[in-house]
This record gives C-alpha cells, sequence and structure tokens, in this order.
C-alpha cells in the first residue's frame, strides 16, 4: 500500500485538489500523485490515455505510472511519480496565456481552458502552473478535456 510505502520513507503529505493525494520526497525531488479517477469516471483506461497525451505535450513533468494504491475492497488507484519543482511560484495567467501560445495553443473564453486544432485543456490555472527564477514554466497538472483529433504521441 502507498501510504505505508510513504510513511516508512517519511514522504510528506502535499496539499492536493479533489482528483489526487500527493505525497512529496523532497531527497529525490519526486511528487507521487494518487489518482481518484474521478475525471475520467472512473475509467483507468481513459486515464492512462489521457496521461500519454500530458507526457507528449509536458515531457519536461512527465508522469510515470508506479504502483496502486489498495483504499478498499471496490478501490484501488493508480500512483504516479512526477518531477517535483522546487523553488518555484505559482505563474500569473499572462505567463502562462503566453506559454500556451508558444506550445500551439490559444486560450478560450472560459478560464483555464486553451485550444489547438487537436485538443482541448482545461484546469490550466495559476494553481497548475508553476515559474522557477530562470522564469522556466511547468504545467504539472492539466486536464485533457477533449480529443478534437486521433493523434499519434508516440
Amino acid at each position: 500500500m502507498f501510504g505505508n510505502f510513504a510513511k516508512e520513507r517519511g514522504l510528506l503529505l502535499f496539499p492536493s485538489g479533489n482528483e489526487c493525494e500527493n505525497w512529496i520526497d523532497p531527497a529525490l525531488n519526486i511528487i507521487y500523485k494518487m489518482n481518484t479517477l474521478v475525471h475520467v469516471g472512473g475509467d483507468i483506461q481513459k486515464l492512462f490515455n489521457r496521461l500519454d497525451i500530458y507526457n507528449f505535450l509536458f515531457p519536461e513533468v512527465a508522469l510515470k505510472f508506479v504502483g496502486f494504491q489498495i483504499m478498499s475492497e471496490t478501490n484501488v488507484y493508480p500512483i504516479f511519480a512526477q518531477p517535483f519543482i522546487s523553488n518555484a511560484n505559482y505563474a500569473t495567467k499572462p505567463q502562462i496565456d503566453e506559454y500556451m501560445l508558444i506550445k500551439g495553443f490559444i486560450p478560450m473564453e472560459k478560464d483555464g481552458y486553451y485550444r489547438n486544432d487537436k485538443y482541448i485543456l482545461s484546469d490550466i490555472k495559476p494553481k497548475n502552473v508553476l515559474i522557477t527564477i530562470d522564469n522556466n514554466i511547468f504545467v504539472i497538472d492539466a486536464e485533457i478535456s477533449e480529443i478534437l483529433s486521433i493523434k499519434s504521441v508516440s
């Protein structure tokens, strides 16, 4: 069980949204995320498909599958590892807009939504986008809200 793994290694519980529980390993600069499958309706295949797209779009903070957490007899959730970006602050909306334009996405009317001809992304808000002292931007969490065209991400 990941909770035991985290406890045994002294990982720090980190604030998270409603779809994840997060733990940080400060020695390795890794954040572990347990996904509760809430945004994919419990469909783990859909989650992995969308993670492939996320990793293609944001490879510098790619999520890697590491195992499962058993929560009850009927609930098992996947655990992912992601690089932890230390010494960073939340990016501002103008910084995010500029970064997403460079990546080929335009902002939509709804806050935190961006699109190109293949995808609509959401939840790209300051709470999910970090900027370092060197002005490097990292989208550490994003939802693939819609796939507009089939594209291989391999």
